[in-house]
């Protein structure tokens, strides 16, 4: 019976897959990482979201992070800047976009 469940899930989230947008494939895909802070992969994947037309405010702020949080703060500095631009709407943003300048 698991086994079953488990081929329905797999099937499911292949299906789920197949029917998104590139970006939004890359993002989910970033996202893992990001909680499994595997940052640089991380960050490849949300530039590919963002070069498929992800969203530019939500992207440039994940991969900010993912440099401020792989103790690479200067180059998250204007990552930071562009999601500030895009209308990012953390609070957390300005604030560490003020500790990298």
């Amino acid at each position: 019976m698991t086994r079953f469940i488990k081929a329905i899930f797999i099937l499911g989230i292949a299906v789920f897959a197949a029917c998104t947008p590139k970006s939004a494939k890359y993002f989910a895909k970033a996202e893992v990482q990001y909680t499994q802070a595997e940052y640089q992969d991380a960050i490849e994947n949300y530039q590919q979201s963002l070069s498929d037309g992800g969203d530019p405010a939500q992207c440039n702020y994940k991969i900010a992070e993912s440099y401020r949080r792989s103790n690479r703060i200067q180059e998250a500095e204007p990552f930071y800047k562009k999601a500030i631009d895009a209308g990012i709407k953390d609070e957390e943003a300005y604030f560490f976009y003020g500790n990298a300048l």
